[in-house]
């Protein structure tokens, strides 16, 4: 069983009898508050004194032993840690071990489906994976697919930057076999810029997704796309071209199988219809 309290001890590496006696000492001077992760500082601008008296190789080596304590909870099972042994390893300057407690953290997110903490993670992905030669591998995923992934959590929080700089970096990553991902990205992105008003940048972006989409609409992977693509296109349409793109995205995505896209078809059918007078 885990003692969050013997932290400190373990990592000690003088008496544990002078040990206890200094951190009684700052909680007793209210530097310090014990916690159920064993102390804490009472306050951030304690923290960052304490952190700027260290010099540089012993702040190194605080974090990496930390990052290796904290470590062993996550590989136990306590992964809602993961972003915090990140951090850790980050400030130790282990790439490697910070990319895979990153990788951690989101995948922690995902399966928790806690959109909202998901993007911290998957961004320091992005910035991390360069710097770390077999990132995929580590991941799981290619690196124009994880942007695409962060976009639309993104999106579904209603933001407009983020997932507008995400689809960019997509696309550009984006290789050229790989195209159903790509329609998805500038599909995704058209209904970014719907959502700001831009409609004819969000045309435009639908007319690139179906010049891909249309050629593969009989293949099962990729009726929902091309569903979601018609749709976008549907807004800018009025009268009967409306109503037809409307017909079609809602009959593929019901093909599809794909509830989410016959979901969206549906919603954005009944949300921009043109209504006749």
């Amino acid at each position: 069983l885990f003692r969050p309290y013997r932290a400190p001890r373990r990592l000690h590496a003088g008496d544990a009898a002078e040990l206890d006696d200094a951190l009684a000492e700052a909680v007793s001077d209210q530097l310090l508050v014990p916690d159920r992760d064993g102390y804490t500082f009472r306050h951030a601008l304690i923290q960052e004194a304490v952190h700027d008296e260290l010099l540089p190789g012993e702040r190194i080596g605080v974090n990496a032993a930390y990052a290796r304590e904290l470590q062993q909870r996550v590989d136990a099972g306590e992964r809602g840690i993961a972003a915090q042994v990140a951090e850790h390893w980050l400030a130790a300057r282990d790439t490697a071990h910070a990319f895979d407690a990153t990788a951690t953290a989101l995948a922690e997110s995902t399966e928790s489906m806690t959109i909202a903490a998901s993007t911290r993670p998957g961004e320091r992905l992005l910035e991390l994976w360069s710097q770390v030669p077999d990132a995929e591998e580590r991941v799981g995923t290619p690196q124009h697919q994880l942007c695409l992934a962060l976009a639309r959590d993104a999106y579904d929080l209603g933001e407009a930057a983020q997932p507008i700089r995400l689809t960019q970096s997509g696309l550009d990553l984006c290789p050229p076999d790989d195209e159903l991902t790509r329609a998805e990205l500038l599909a995704l992105r058209g209904k970014v810029e719907q959502r700001r008003a831009a409609l004819d940048s969000a045309d435009a972006l639908a007319d690139e997704a179906l010049e891909i989409l249309e050629p593969r609409a009989d293949e099962h992977a990729a009726q929902g796309l091309l569903a979601d693509a018609l749709a976008l296109r549907a807004v800018m349409r009025r009268g009967d071209e409306q109503r037809a793109l409307y017909a079609r995205a809602v009959d593929l995505a019901t093909k599809s199988g794909d509830a989410g896209a016959l979901s969206r078809s549906l919603s954005n059918r009944a949300a921009w219809t043109e209504v006749d007078d």
